[in-house]
């Protein structure tokens, strides 16, 4: 079974991911790094994106994904491209968990992003294009039966 899908929303690289975790914000005696608001709002955007073109819980394992990136330009090293999208992508395609109660607002595409529920061979193949007027990430996952292992 395939799931295809597009994200539009803005996705950070991991050198952005690394300074905006170094920020830190003073809330009363609270403190937070800039990250995790940034994440959240990222992650929120997905899961609307998802749920706009309906996609649908995956409940085979392990499966692959074709990640196709189409960057606003050539500058970032792929890998920062990569390391920034996957974490963002696959934190917000599991179940959304409020942080205090731990009860699930939303209900995720995937069970979880750990080594069982990815292929050992091949998990994730990314290829990078370059569209200044779309920038976006289209997305391919597929179950991968015992024998195709």
């Amino acid at each position: 079974m395939q799931r295809r899908f597009v994200i539009r929303t803005p996705m950070p690289t991991f050198n952005d991911i690394i300074d905006d975790s170094k920020r830190m914000v003073r809330v009363g005696r609270k403190r937070f790094n800039k990250w995790q608001d940034r994440k959240k709002y990222i992650e929120a955007s997905i899961r609307r994106e998802l749920d706009a073109q309906k996609v649908k819980p995956i409940k085979d394992y392990p499966i692959r994904a074709h990640l196709t990136v189409y960057w606003r330009d050539a500058r970032p090293d792929k890998s920062n491209i990569q390391a920034g999208v996957e974490k963002v992508l696959w934190d917000a395609m599991q179940d959304g968990k409020d942080s205090k109660t731990r009860a699930v607002f939303w209900k995720g595409v995937l069970k979880g992003d750990g080594w069982k529920y990815f292929t050992d061979d091949d998990p994730v193949r990314v290829s990078y294009r370059v569209d200044k007027r779309d920038p976006r990430v289209e997305v391919r996952i597929e179950s991968v039966k015992e024998d195709e292992r």
